[in-house]
């Protein structure tokens, strides 16, 4: 084994260079000529050969020396190193692995550095990589099914009476659309539905779809076993059909594919499995379990039941037919439908400004989540800029310290690309290996958020790491492997001399070194600022929501759901007589102040809206109707939630089945009808379709006796929480 170290320290001469640079320049050289003499064997040249290219490479000992000592002048400009070569040549895969090898060891040497860089760069690329793969899984692929763009979502809109904008159609617009829209090769109409199920020997709430038979058509989906429904099975009577998801039929039925055929019972229907749905098909959600015919009724589909809106209608757009086309063609249905009705209700919905209106189903799945999940997006995106100018900030400062060994490098003839080759090696190991960990941890988060309630809140279980995850994961740590490897061969940049000179000072305090600094510090001072700007505005929202009075009480309350199977509780005598029990039953508990239930139960999202008019109220010209939030309640509600009264009284045991005349209303609805009036005693109607609009003698008259404060059961700043009647 050829000793380098003995041979340089035997041929350098020691004169003007101090004793500590020459043994450190001894060794520098020494670890340089065996590298490249490792690499020469390596490449197959005999020993001789490669030892004697070895020491070609330094054909003057005292011009190194004079080089490498304070008396050293060379100059060469930045430009001039650019083009400068080693001896071997341009850039071959041995060299790159010399490099890798090199680089590894050095950064082995300097674990501290090494794992700095990995950690912080396992957090700010694994942070990135969770929020990149929410963006792709809920804003760019929020429906798996073909040719998502082609699929719209049609809805009746009422932009003057109602703030929210709707999503929803009424039952016999699905059959005036079929007809009358030939943009759209296919529509659906469907809805969430909840059943009874017993799992395990105990009742279970699972959630589903009732749908006509065409949506699996239109979405293009192909059961794993057996088939989808029939247009037969959406006619009534024939319509006792069920397809279940994967996982509930492998949680049910052990994956066994003879279930079909089978009878499966959902809170009180006996209904025939007929297919089972493949296991990346969530339509709606991932907590849609199964999936029922929807066979509508002559009253469905009747005039009555216009504008009772409650289901999605969709379309798939025919091959070249636009948004455009379909939006005409809505117009004008919605033009012939307007004329048919009595002209007090067609007044009525010129006054709300009523259309249809018609958007990819995609953009309206993901409306409310853009801003959130793009704002979160955006502070991914600064932490991993403050990550990176950190790492940079500390691979400069190691290459300041580095100089000696860089110096010497380029004294006995290495070429300066070659010097930033391995700096850039080094970064790259560096930003790969942490992007690789924060992959790792990224996967970890997902898998943990799968767990948790937030899944009930959107459907985070198609959210996952896959292929362009890793690929953006993977480009965003090369990308910031090669700015660090730029930043720390910045030096590189100085003269010969002015490297030499500028080692043997304090490492850290050169010119070149405060300005690329401060550029990194200011940097991430931006960043930080930017940051921190957002989180102060975010808890300043955060605190202003939770100091909103929402009109009820949300502490010390306990809500639960309750499906009532329709064989058992067929009537509605039957249902009344088990919520008094229940309710009964509730306040004998101990720690049970009050009691009571409703049809909507505060900031879970489930609504009931509907036209109301009062008795002798006259609207103004072009003025619209009223429509606002309405719930059914029983006695006892108000004093569980805490909802204050205003005037009047609550609900007690006068208001029963008999005399279902009484109504609660909040302060919007009183200032809304009756602004100099007392409300109490007061008239108000709800018709019972939308051609009611005009009482007679068969109107159901309610009259006011209590006035409640304000509720916003939607939650804070909710749009359409614009009146409540009770």
């Amino acid at each position: 084994m050829r000793d380098f170290a003995a041979h340089v320290r035997r041929h350098l001469p020691s004169a003007g260079i101090p004793p500590d640079r020459h043994a450190e320049i001894v060794d520098e050289l020494a670890s340089e000529l065996e590298s490249r003499y490792t690499a020469l064997v390596e490449r197959g040249v005999a020993d001789a050969d490669a030892w004697q290219e070895i020491l070609a490479q330094i054909p003057s000992w005292p011009a190194l020396a004079h080089d490498l000592g304070a008396g050293g002048q060379a100059q060469r400009s930045p430009w001039q190193w650019l083009a400068s070569r080693t001896r071997f040549g341009s850039p071959s895969t041995d060299s790159w692995r010399r490099d890798i090898r090199h680089g590894a060891r050095g950064l082995w040497k300097e674990r501290g550095f090494a794992l700095t860089g990995i950690a912080t760069l396992a957090v700010c690329l694994g942070g990135h990589a969770v929020i990149v793969a929410g963006v792709n899984a809920l804003l760019f692929h929020p429906l798996r099914i073909p040719e998502p763009e082609r699929v719209v979502l049609m809805a009746n809109q009422y932009p003057q009476m109602e703030a929210r904008r709707g999503t929803v159609s009424a039952t016999p617009d699905y059959d005036d659309r079929r007809a009358a829209v030939t943009v759209l090769e296919d529509q659906a109409l469907y809805n969430y539905s909840a059943e009874i199920i017993e799992s395990d020997g105990a009742p279970a709430r699972i959630t589903g779809m009732v749908a006509t038979p065409s949506l699996f058509r239109l979405l293009g989906v192909k059961p794993a076993f057996g088939r989808i429904f029939t247009e037969a099975e959406g006619t009534a009577g024939n319509d006792q059909r069920v397809l279940l998801s994967h996982g509930l039929w492998r949680e049910l039925y052990g994956g066994d594919p003879a279930v079909i055929g089978r009878t499966i019972r959902l809170t009180d229907r006996a209904l025939t499995i007929v297919g089972i749905l493949p296991p990346d098909f969530s339509f709606g959600g991932a907590d849609v379990r199964f999936w029922t015919p929807l066979a509508l009724t002559d009253r469905q589909r009747s005039d009555d039941a216009r504008h009772n809106n409650g289901w999605f209608s969709i379309g798939r757009l025919k091959t070249g037919a636009t948004l455009e086309q379909t939006r005409a063609q809505l117009k004008a249905l919605d033009a012939v439908n307007l004329e048919r009705l009595p002209p007090q209700l067609r007044q009525l919905l010129v006054n709300a400004g009523f259309y249809t209106s018609v958007e990819p189903l995609q953009d309206a799945v993901v409306r409310d989540l853009k801003t959130p999940l793009f704002l979160l997006w955006a502070a991914a995106v600064a932490v991993l800029v403050i990550g990176a100018a950190n790492l940079a900030n500390l691979a400069l400062v190691r290459s300041r310290l580095r100089l000696g060994e860089i110096g010497t490098r380029l004294a006995i003839g290495a070429g300066r690309l070659d010097v930033v080759r391995q700096l850039l090696v080094e970064g790259l190991l560096v930003s790969l290996a942490g992007a690789t960990a924060g992959l790792l941890l990224a996967a970890r988060i997902v898998a943990a958020l799968r767990t948790t309630d937030l899944t009930a809140v959107r459907d985070l279980a198609s959210v996952h790491i896959d292929t362009s995850v890793i690929a953006v994961t993977l480009g965003l740590g090369m990308l910031v492997g090669i700015a660090v490897g730029l930043t720390s061969s910045l030096p590189l940049f100085m003269p010969l001399p002015a490297i030499l000179n500028e080692q043997g000072r304090t490492r850290t305090r050169g010119r070149g070194a405060r300005v690329s600094r401060r550029t990194l510090v200011v940097a991430q001072m931006a960043c930080s600022f930017v940051l921190l700007a957002g989180s102060a505005l975010l808890w300043v929202s955060v605190r202003n929501l939770l100091t909103v009075d929402l009109g009820f009480r949300t502490g010390d309350v306990l809500t639960g759901v309750v499906s009532l199977p329709r064989e058992q509780y067929a009537s509605d005598d039957a249902a009344r007589a088990f919520v008094r029990e229940s309710l009964d039953a509730i306040r004998r508990l101990p720690s049970v102040t009050a009691a009571g239930a409703t049809t909507i139960v505060p900031l879970r999202g489930n609504s009931q809206t509907g036209i109301i008019l009062a008795e002798g109220y006259v609207p103004k010209r072009g003025e619209t109707a009223v429509s606002g939030l309405r719930a059914t309640v029983t006695p006892g509600y108000f004093e569980a939630v805490g909802t204050p009264l205003v005037r009047g009284r609550y609900f007690d045991e006068r208001d029963t089945a008999a005399s279902t005349t009484s109504i609660v209303i909040d302060e919007r609805l009183a200032r809304r009808f009756w602004p100099d009036r007392d409300p109490l005693g007061r008239r108000l109607f709800r018709p019972a379709n939308a051609r009611e609009t005009v009482p007679d003698d068969k109107t159901r008259w309610m009259t006011v006796i209590g006035v409640v404060r304000n509720a916003q059961l939607r939650g804070p700043g909710a749009a359409d929480d614009t009146n409540g009647t009770y």
